[in-house]
């Protein structure tokens, strides 16, 4: 991977989206490469900063009961899989689908990164 490559995924490394194998192999470029290592270093940073930027709000009593109960809820059903469909059949069972583990992140990354920008962003100056 060149410098190129890297810097294209920093942002996502630094706010932990990316895969393992390939967060290791930023990491370690980043380590050792002296153009690099100050952006991964100013990003690690930023992210760490994200949490502090949003107004901390208490959900409603009604929100946090529905949350709970809803993961509670995912909790209890069972892990074995379902009995398969009859010959011939259209039903698919419950599958569910399912969001791959890294779409979160991806989310995140999407709207927080933009933030990121605002919050490094020069201030810009109209008076001459």
């Amino acid at each position: 991977m060149d410098c190129r490559d890297i810097q294209d995924d920093i942002a996502l490394c630094a706010l932990g989206t990316l895969p393992p194998a390939e967060e290791e192999l930023v990491r370690a470029h980043a380590s050792s490469c002296p153009d690099c290592g100050p952006v991964m270093a100013r990003a690690d940073e930023d992210a760490s900063r994200l949490a502090l930027t949003v107004p901390l709000v208490r959900a409603p009593a009604a929100m946090r009961a529905a949350t709970l109960a809803a993961i509670r809820d995912e909790a209890e059903q069972p892990t074995t899989a379902p009995p398969s469909a009859p010959a011939g059949s259209r039903t698919r069972g419950w599958r569910r689908w399912r969001l791959p583990a890294h779409a979160g992140g991806l989310a995140a990354a999407l709207m927080l990164v933009p933030l990121a920008g605002l919050l490094v962003w020069p201030p810009c100056s109209n008076a001459r």
